[in-house]
């Protein structure tokens, strides 16, 4: 038997050249069996006949036989040893992938147990009765009150008169005039906005209350705040620093509605032709 060291020896002296093979074999014999005579080969008549008209067909050395006695356990180690490296290489390979493509992304996401901070629910008692007697405004009023149409009439002034030095001299009232118009032409839609005062297609409860040009300059000066009282660092840390106030109106609405226990949630995506930058779900793009 051949020790592993000598085992891979060999292999790579026979890919080399066989007579260094033979020397390395001769000395492992003579350590490993010194009892062992290779049998002697005696030509039989037909070599005989045939040895001088032919070429000597040779014979495999001692030596060979040797080695196709051990060459299955060395080859077993030899293709265990290959396997090894080449599963080495490959997990370095994929941990440098692995790593790469994290400095790429500049985040690791990790697994993290979820604790939601949620309300204790409040059961209010709530009756149609309640309601009975409310016009379409008082619903309005809810989300969007006199003070919040009164400070947007008064944004919108000053904004106006900074940029452009002319006045817009708006109300509360055509504010709120503004907004039905808008809620109007959403529940009646044109292709343009310029077909609500067209002959054939105007809409009298629009054109009643302002003329085209009205509402395109009002659409272009509303203003919810003053820019200049708004500080940089409030700027950066909120998106929609421009309708803060009027969010949090409406925010305030909904929290005082009364609440069952069991409720759905949807959401609802408002086209429009700005660039939004915070990120939306859009299920069908």
């Amino acid at each position: 038997r051949y020790s592993l060291s000598q085992a891979l020896e060999l292999l790579e002296l026979m890919g080399d050249d066989n007579s260094e093979v033979e020397d390395l074999s001769d000395i492992d014999d003579l350590v490993g069996d010194t009892d062992y005579q290779p049998p002697q080969q005696v030509p039989s008549s037909s070599e005989e006949d045939s040895s001088g008209c032919e070429d000597p067909i040779p014979q495999p050395s001692q030596p060979t036989r040797d080695v196709n006695v051990t060459d299955h356990g060395l080859l077993d180690v030899t293709l265990g040893h290959s396997k090894m490296r080449l599963m080495s290489q490959t997990m370095s390979l994929k941990r440098q992938h692995q790593d790469q493509a994290n400095q790429e992304t500049g985040m690791r996401w990790r697994a993290s147990p979820l604790t939601p901070n949620q309300a204790q629910f409040e059961h209010e008692e709530e009756t149609v009765q309640n309601r009975e007697n409310w016009t379409p405004l008082d619903y309005i009023e809810q989300y969007i009150d006199k003070d919040l149409m009164k400070m947007i009439a008064d944004c919108s002034n000053a904004t106006s008169l900074s940029r452009s030095g002319a006045p817009l001299n708006t109300s509360t009232d055509e504010i709120y005039h503004f907004f039905g118009a808008c809620i109007l032409m959403s529940c009646v839609p044109y292709p343009a906005i310029r077909m609500y005062w067209s002959k054939t297609t105007k809409l009298p409860a629009i054109t009643e209350k302002f003329t085209r040009d009205r509402f395109f300059r009002l659409r272009r000066s509303l203003k919810v705040l003053i820019d200049d009282d708004v500080p940089e660092d409030l700027r950066e840390c909120d998106k929609f620093w421009k309708v803060r106030p009027f969010l949090n109106r409406i925010l305030k609405g909904c929290k005082s509605q009364a609440r069952p226990q069991c409720v759905s949630i949807d959401e609802q995506m408002i086209p429009f032709t700005g660039a939004c930058p915070w990120r939306q779900y859009l299920p069908m793009k």
